[in-house]
């Protein structure tokens, strides 16, 4: 895959909100804002980084309890939580993308 494609993907996009959002404790509307200003990329994208970003924030407990009776090693690294949480948040929240 292009990095140019990758670096406009929403999944890579909500990744960096969230992992901002978590280490600094800024707002998401700002992280998301400041994320998608300079990137071109489709109307219809922007929408799914929305829906994923605010949709893991508010579910965020949930997925976690869900996500902890399948990891067995604690996760350290914010990132990798934020994958995670990115994964299943996709496959059981997400009804639009196959």
């Amino acid at each position: 895959m292009e990095l140019n494609m990758l670096k406009n993907d929403f999944r890579l996009i909500s990744l960096k909100i969230l992992t901002d959002v978590f280490k600094t404790q800024r707002w998401a509307k700002e992280a998301i804002e400041d994320s998608i200003e300079n990137i071109d990329i489709e109307h219809n994208d922007i929408k799914k980084v929305y829906e994923l970003t605010y949709g893991i924030l508010r579910n965020k407990n949930l997925i976690d309890y869900h996500l902890s009776r399948y990891i067995k090693k604690p996760v350290n690294k914010i990132e990798l939580q934020n994958i995670l949480r990115i994964g299943y948040y996709q496959i059981n929240y997400m009804d639009s993308i196959p």
